[in-house]
């Protein structure tokens, strides 16, 4: 084949980076790939592979800083815990709904559920979602910013290796920090089993 030194890195990507990982890594993997690559074409991806520099890659890590997770959850309020309780049963609400035991326990309970199982709920109670639910949303992570930055070191790595550029550009690109915070959700059971025992 022969290389095309071109190419955009939303190209290279979808026809050489991607296929190829697809028979590398488990198909869970393969997913999550497919999931972050989508940020990357968004902000990187007309961009030929060899005219992107380090500074682009810092200004698409502070977009990152501020964008919303695309994993929203909705929070039930105690209206539509309280009309699941005393009108339906456990199973009646399963049946009706089609939703599993542990989602319904998780509604009950008042835990977080995905926008389907609010849906779902909204639909029993003949309610709007935003009477029932409060709609949570989060900024991306720093480890999440983390993933993006390892996937696209593994990019360009392959990349050079292919012989596509000439170099890693991703190995001139610092690692974004984790935050304190971060560090912190990393050490928390640990933390928790020594609080508790100690």
């Amino acid at each position: 084949m022969k290389i095309n030194k071109n190419i955009t890195l939303e190209k290279y990507i979808a026809e050489q980076w991607l296929p190829r990982k697809q028979y590398e890594v488990k198909v869970s993997t393969y997913t999550r790939y497919c999931g972050l690559t989508r940020r990357i074409n968004a902000a990187l991806g007309s961009e030929k592979l060899r005219d992107i520099s380090v500074m682009d890659i810092y200004s698409f890590y502070d977009d990152l800083r501020e964008a919303k997770s695309e994993q929203i959850t909705f929070t039930p309020n105690e209206t539509c815990r309280r009309l699941l309780k005393d009108g339906y049963t456990r199973s009646e609400t399963v049946r009706l709904t089609g939703m599993g035991m542990g989602t319904v326990d998780s509604l009950r309970a008042g835990k977080d559920v995905s926008l389907v199982t609010a849906q779902r709920t909204s639909a029993l109670l003949l309610l709007p979602i935003d009477m029932l639910f409060t709609e949570n949303d989060f900024l991306l992570s720093d480890r999440t910013i983390m993933h993006y930055h390892r996937l696209l070191y593994s990019i360009f790595k392959d990349a050079a290796y292919d012989g596509v550029i000439r170099h890693n550009l991703m190995a001139k690109v610092r690692v974004p920090k984790l935050d304190h915070c971060s560090s912190f959700e990393l050490l928390s059971p640990w933390l928790r089993y020594i609080h508790r025992y100690s």
